[in-house]
């Protein structure tokens, strides 16, 4: 920000934009993607982080800048593309894989074949609403 002539000191702070730091969050958020090795958010048609940090100083110097696009952008891809506990949990962004909707069905089917309820006892298993009666 000294580069641009843009400094505060603790008597007068600097006071920047809530547009300012809209962009610049998400832009941070493309370089925290970027440094993990992500790189999707190119294919979704996104500035790579460093130009996108300079497109969000020129944003400093328009007072009538709309970081609403870039914003939404981001947010939409952290949806879509991260587990949306990864950084609680493992303090990490875990990236899911992009699935098509068979891919999808077949990841559940076999989820819940594994996961189905097994008779434990030598009975059958009641099929029909007659099966449950004493």
């Amino acid at each position: 920000m000294q580069e641009l002539g843009l400094a505060g000191t603790p008597q007068q702070p600097l006071k920047l934009p809530a547009s300012f730091l809209l962009h610049l969050a998400a832009t941070l958020r493309l370089s925290a993607w970027e440094t993990q090795g992500f790189s999707f958010h190119l294919d979704a048609g996104l500035p790579p982080a460093h130009q996108a940090i300079g497109d969000a100083l020129h944003v400093f110097a328009d007072a009538n800048a709309n970081p609403a696009q870039l914003c939404i952008a981001v947010m939409r891809l952290s949806l879509e593309r991260f587990a949306w506990n990864g950084l609680r949990d493992w303090n990490a962004d875990i990236a899911l894989d992009d699935l098509g909707d068979d891919q999808a069905l077949d990841v559940l089917a076999e989820f819940l074949w594994a996961n189905r309820p097994v008779a434990t006892t030598n009975r059958p298993v009641a099929t029909t609403r007659e099966d449950c009666q004493p």
